[in-house]
């Protein structure tokens, strides 16, 4: 029997498995951890349990869109988890990474509508309530010093992306909302003075 929110029993069972792995996974991980982490590893295990009741109220028929905040939770988790992999040496937090591409998996097929957009702001992870959302809300997530209209932002390919390998740019005085859905890296640049 597949419930209204286009998740059925099995497939909702599937997806709390392999949550659960993950937080076994989690749990290992925190274990060996530096406590520079514990912060960031509590923050996944909040977020998958989000999915997790996301899932949950999605089976019982609960709410207009209990499955909206997934995609972008799933980014953002994956997100925290790939920076947690490469400050720490660990081989639990390389399984996470895997478990969380595995809950992925288990979500492709299902049609979402989204209430949360995922974006990175000088490699920092965030969500956002909206699509489209202004150049000074995005520079603030970036953790800019000083006001944020001092900054441009770039558009990017990946995270990780340099400026010069940019897909656009957006000038520190333009106020035009950006899609999250078609754009989703970025990173700020200080218009006089140097990157930031």
């Amino acid at each position: 029997m597949t419930a209204k929110h286009d998740i059925s029993d099995e497939l909702a069972d599937r997806i709390e498995e392999a949550i659960d792995v993950t937080r076994d996974h989690l749990e290992e991980a925190h274990e060996e951890a530096p406590e520079a982490l514990d912060d960031d590893i509590a923050d996944l295990v909040f977020d998958l349990d989000d999915i997790d009741n996301a899932v949950d109220d999605a089976q019982d028929d609960e709410g207009d869109n209990p499955l909206g905040i997934v995609p972008a939770t799933l980014d953002y988790v994956q997100a925290i988890a790939d920076n947690l992999a490469e400050q720490a040496d660990i081989d639990a937090l390389d399984d996470v990474e895997d478990d969380l591409e595995a809950v992925e998996e288990l979500f492709d097929g299902l049609t979402i509508t989204q209430s949360l957009w995922f974006a990175t702001v000088n490699e920092i992870p965030t969500l956002f309530d909206e699509q489209n959302v202004g150049p000074n809300a995005l520079k603030k997530k970036g953790n800019v010093d000083g006001n944020p209209t001092d900054y441009s932002l770039h558009i990017l390919p990946t995270p990780t992306a340099d400026h010069d390998e940019n897909i656009g740019k957006i000038p520190s005085d333009d106020n035009d909302p950006v899609d999250l859905e078609e754009y989703t890296h970025f990173s700020t640049e200080k218009e006089h003075g140097g990157v930031v």
